[in-house]
């Protein structure tokens, strides 16, 4: 019988300013280890660095207007929809990025 586990773990450690890819990181190893689908999303100004983070790991991200009300420093969000459009705009170019890098690592290869 296959069982998938699924958490999501808010990481929201603004007290201490450590919004960054190794407390993510620290976070999901610590507590879930490799064999789980995880989520993470980040509160306030540290929102960004935590979703960015999350989806250089692997992980999934959630977003919207229930954990931020700042799209960016000084505006407020209109809407859900710019917070999604942010993060498939990332994903977009990090699927980008990962493309060229391994077209370039196939010529390495080949040479």
């Amino acid at each position: 019988m296959y069982v998938e586990h699924f958490f999501r773990k808010a990481i929201a450690i603004v007290a201490e300013g450590i919004c960054d890819a190794e407390t993510v990181d620290a976070v999901v190893k610590g507590n879930l280890g490799s064999n789980f689908t995880w989520s993470a999303l980040g509160i306030g100004k540290g929102h960004l660095p935590i979703i960015y983070a999350a989806l250089a790991m692997g992980g999934n991200v959630r977003v919207g207007m229930e954990d931020n009300i700042f799209y960016r420093k000084g505006q407020l969000a209109k809407s859900n929809v710019e917070f999604v459009d942010r993060v498939k705009r990332t994903v977009t170019e990090i699927k980008k990025l990962l493309l060229r890098l391994m077209r370039h690592a196939r010529s390495w290869v080949l040479t």
